[in-house]
């Protein structure tokens, strides 16, 4: 996650399928937002029109905080993204460096263990751009596959882990999709049907997998 992300249209789409998601048997959406060491971006800004399928009480809070933004009474900060529902933790317990991702993951898996024993959630990895094992050159944008490992054996049976992936490029662009759910279900070590594909268009998707 940017903070210059903040309230496009990707985020309506993300925080639609999180609250789908997490329907009625779960309390809550963690969002491990992984902001790299980045400033809060100066205005101006400008926002695409949020995509069709955006669900009404999403939509409604981003037109309220574009509205904000656009008139300059607030910066362009993701944490904000708490005033969408008392439900959302937003997660980010240091910046996210790939270097340092073994300390960044080992505060979200204490996180997640601390919780209380009846609380169930959505679990948001939260990347700039998606899955490491795509890329030349992983780095700060990037969410690698041990990590994933990481905060999936931190899950409890109900639990729901979700996987922000932006479209690839180049060499795997033709089957993007089914490559990254992939690589997704075999690092969880599921079946292909175990791992949703979600979105509201094709530039970004969010794989979904309930934790047995």
């Amino acid at each position: 996650m940017k903070h210059d992300y903040y309230a496009d249209e990707k985020d309506a789409a993300k925080w639609t399928v999180a609250f789908a998601e997490r329907g009625l048997e779960r309390e809550g959406v963690v969002q491990v937002a992984m902001m790299p060491n980045l400033p809060i971006p100066a205005p101006p800004y400008h926002f695409d029109p949020m995509p069709g399928g955006t669900s009404p009480a999403v939509a409604q809070f981003f037109q309220g905080e574009r509205l904000l933004l656009l008139q300059g009474a607030t910066p362009r900060d993701a944490a904000r993204i708490v005033g969408l529902a008392p439900s959302i933790v937003y997660l980010n317990p240091l910046p996210y460096l790939w270097a340092q991702r073994a300390q960044y993951f080992a505060a979200v898996e204490n996180h997640l263990l601390q919780r209380e024993a009846r609380q169930r959630d959505v679990v948001l990895l939260d990347p700039c751009t998606g899955l490491s094992s795509f890329s030349q050159g992983p780095g700060d944008t990037h969410l690698d596959s041990a990590d994933i490992t990481t905060v999936w054996g931190a899950l409890r049976q109900g639990d729901v882990l979700m996987v922000f992936q932006y479209q690839l490029q180049g060499q795997y662009a033709g089957n993007w999709q089914h490559l990254a759910r992939g690589l997704l279900a075999g690092t969880l070590g599921l079946p292909l049907v175990g791992v949703r594909n979600c979105g509201l268009n094709g530039a970004v998707r969010f794989f979904c997998a309930t934790k047995p």
